[in-house]
């Protein structure tokens, strides 16, 4: 209906994308096993996670989003056959700190207010309504760096 007859509309958007996402990202990830004997397999795998820079709202000049990249490795033994696998990980493994994303306004919540009539205090006379605004914004950002343990059984047909 806002668009009338139109088939095709677009938003002026001063050569800005519509996504905000950056031009360019991608992942990259590594392998290397190896036999320890019949019944078990080593390994070492790698992934890189890496993000290119990207101008978001217009707007908003603190949400820009410099390039970054997260790494993340593995390593464990497994059973050639899939039937089980134990794995040490470590994610985040530079500790990259990046705010990814930003809102432009405070965060703030509506409350409830219920009064209480005096002398006792204890008996509702009526309610009411506050807002409340933070001096703090919403934001997104990367994981920090984690590592741990994964242990993985398949039962049944694989």
């Amino acid at each position: 209906a806002a668009y009338g007859t139109e088939d095709l509309a677009e938003c002026a958007t001063n050569g800005s994308s519509a996504t905000f996402l950056p031009t360019l990202s991608g992942n990259s990830q590594a392998e290397y096993s190896m036999p320890l004997n019949d019944n078990v397999d080593i390994y070492g795998r790698g992934l890189l996670a890496w993000r290119g820079k990207s101008k978001n709202d217009p707007e908003n000049r603190f949400d820009n989003v410099g390039a970054y990249g997260l790494l993340n490795l593995y390593a464990g033994v497994r059973d050639p056959d899939g039937a089980w696998d134990i794995s040490f990980y470590a994610k985040n493994v530079a500790n990259t700190a990046k705010i990814t994303s930003r809102e432009s306004s405070a965060l703030s919540t509506n409350t409830v207010d219920v009064l209480l009539g005096a002398p006792t205090f204890t008996t509702p006379v009526g309610t009411g309504s506050t807002s409340l605004t933070s001096n703090y914004t919403q934001i997104s950002a990367t994981p920090p760096r984690e590592f741990g343990i994964n242990l993985r059984f398949a039962f049944g047909s694989r």
